[in-house]
């Protein structure tokens, strides 16, 4: 028999030069292969979300983070037995961890991580800015411009709630 499940999807934030940008990733080696998606995984029993959240992230991009915060939840069914309650969380970089590139720490399961503003989020282009490098932010000659429109679902179904407004959320300025 089939049970839903619940995930967490993890906003991890960097301000540079007074701008927020959050980690995306490319999925690989389960569903969603293919998608960009924010770091998080799967609730553990008895797990509180925020714990959940910080671990996810340091499992998947090893950094730590602060300041993490439920935001929002989508409803999120990927097929007759595949259905997700997904809990969306913010969070900064922490402190100690501002100067360290993030790590692909599950390199079978995420081709790459990239900085994104929210800008870039909602018109599906963002500027290739490499998140595993120190000076990702710095400018480059010939920027590379990525495409993403392909989102994992749950990030799919977040954007259509949040789609009425152009402007980041209150928690991303």
């Amino acid at each position: 028999m089939a049970t839903v499940r619940v995930g967490i999807g993890c906003f991890v934030i960097k301000r540079v030069n007074g701008k927020a940008y959050f980690l995306l990733g490319k999925r690989q080696g389960s569903h969603g292969s293919g998608c960009w998606g924010l770091p998080g995984g799967h609730l553990d029993m008895g797990e509180e979300w925020s714990t959940c959240a910080a671990r996810e992230t340091f499992e998947e991009c090893g950094i730590q983070t602060d300041s993490i915060a439920y935001r929002e939840a989508t409803n999120d069914v990927f097929g007759p037995d595949l259905h997700y309650i997904t809990l969306f969380h913010s969070c900064e970089v922490s402190k100690e961890y501002q100067g360290r590139p993030v790590r692909r720490m599950e390199p079978n399961k995420c081709l790459q991580w990239i900085w994104v503003s929210w800008q870039e989020f909602m018109s599906n282009r963002a500027l290739l800015r490499d998140a595993c490098t120190d000076n990702c932010f710095e400018a480059i000659d010939t920027p590379e411009v990525v495409n993403l429109e392909a989102l994992f679902l749950p990030l799919q179904n977040l954007k259509k709630k949040l789609q009425f407004s152009s402007d980041p959320p209150s928690w991303l300025n």
